[in-house]
C-alpha cells in the first residue's frame, strides 16, 4: 500500500477557527501562519484504491490532530493546517505492508 500526502512535512491545526474575525478592510484573510494540508491516498499493489482505511494524524508535539477513514476513493487527509512535521499512521493496518509515497 502507499500512502500519497502533500508531504507529511506540511501541516498544523488550524490558525485561526473564525475566519472572519482576520478579514482585512479589502476582504483578505490575515492569518499568524502558512496555512497547508495533508492528502492521503491509500492503494494497493495493483494500484486500486482501497476504502475504508483507518488513519491517525498526529502533530508535530506528538499529539493527535484528527483522525479518520478514506473514502471509497482511497483518500483522505486535513486541510487549513500549520505547516510542520507530520506524522501519519494506519492502526489497522500492520505497518510492513504499507510505504511513504
Amino acid at each position: 500500500m502507499t500512502t500519497n500526502n502533500q508531504s507529511l512535512k506540511d501541516s498544523g491545526e488550524s490558525a485561526n477557527e473564525n475566519v472572519d474575525n482576520n478579514k482585512s478592510s479589502d476582504g483578505s484573510v490575515q492569518t499568524c501562519h502558512e496555512l497547508t494540508w495533508i492528502d492521503i491516498e491509500v492503494v494497493g499493489d495493483d494500484d486500486q484504491p482501497i476504502p475504508n482505511v483507518r488513519y491517525k494524524v498526529f502533530k508535530p508535539d506528538g499529539t493527535l490532530l484528527g483522525q479518520g477513514r478514506v473514502d471509497e476513493n482511497g483518500c483522505g487527509g486535513f486541510e487549513r493546517i500549520e505547516e510542520g512535521t507530520y506524522t501519519v499512521t494506519f492502526p489497522d493496518l500492520d505497518e510492513e505492508s504499507w510505504e511513504k509515497a
